[in-house]
């Protein structure tokens, strides 16, 4: 098995047999235009391959045709994997109590209703999120969708915000109750805010400096706690992480860095150049 971390091309013999590994698949949206592959099992340390691919963009999502050269450019990604699971960083998307569920006409209805620009062939799926008593419904660009399930048989399409609210939902039971949550990639913040045992807010907000970033987190840390003296834990891209935790301290009680999950470096330390919603995604499947 080879454990070039970066290769340049993603070739089959790679690994000797891929119904041992787990393929997860990240599609990004125009403001972070990437394709992002991560090949790993979870029975074998050290075993994760990594590749990012910058695709084009448009309309808010990355071309239909970017994808497709990303993914069969890339052959081992075609190969019979033992899972396959697909996160997309929607921005046509939003939060319904998880009771809604049940009626997939409404969930539709509402999506579409909140977003009256989307195509009515979009594809609209419903992530239920263990634990929050919440769901995420968010729509796929049609190309998108059926090139996904011609590409990897019908794998099943995650909203980027699942894996950080399963996650986030995890460390709050553990010592972080009262938590507010950033995780932010470049040019990009995603919020999470709680309030007591419920789900308040998870939004994607873009931002164009490191101050613009600062003011934002304070405008929705202000909405739920007094005097900002709630803790904030922030996860993702390092530089940008570290500028967003010391430039906050100088207006909150307590933030800090998400410490990255043990079980996940032990497949690779690569995982830590992922983006953080798929290098923990294996923890939330």
């Amino acid at each position: 098995m080879t454990l070039t971390p970066s290769p340049d091309i993603l070739k089959p013999d790679m690994i000797d047999n891929p119904r041992l590994f787990r393929l997860n698949v990240r599609i990004g949206s125009a403001v972070n235009p990437s394709a992002d592959f991560a090949i790993y099992s979870p029975n074998i340390d050290n075993s994760l391959i990594y590749k990012s691919v910058a695709c084009e963009a448009t309309e808010g999502t990355i071309t239909e045709s970017s994808l497709r050269d990303a993914i069969y450019n890339n052959q081992l990604l075609l190969c019979d994997f033992q899972k396959i699971s697909v996160l997309t960083e929607a921005t046509e998307y939003m939060l319904i109590p998880e009771p809604l569920t049940g009626d997939s006409e409404l969930a539709e209805r509402l999506l579409r209703q909140r977003f009256g620009s989307m195509k009515p062939d979009s594809a609209v799926i419903v992530n239920r999120v263990p634990g929050l008593n919440a769901a995420i419904v968010f729509g796929v660009d049609p190309a998108i969708y059926n090139l996904v399930n011609r590409a990897f048989n019908n794998p099943p399409i995650y909203s980027h915000f699942y894996p950080l609210l399963a996650y986030f939902a995890g460390l709050r039971r553990t010592g972080n109750r009262g938590a507010s949550f950033i995780n932010v990639r470049q040019g990009v913040l995603d919020i999470i805010l709680f309030k007591d045992d419920s789900l308040d807010i998870a939004r994607t907000i873009p931002f164009r400096s490191i101050n613009d970033a600062i003011y934002y987190v304070l405008s929705y840390q202000a909405m739920t706690t007094d005097n900002l003296k709630g803790r904030i834990l922030i996860s993702g891209e390092r530089d940008t992480r570290m500028q967003l935790v010391n430039g906050l301290k100088q207006f909150v009680d307590s933030v800090m860095p998400v410490i990255f999950p043990s079980a996940i470096f032990k497949l690779g330390r690569t995982s830590m150049d992922e983006p953080f919603d798929l290098s923990i995604m294996p923890l939330c499947e």
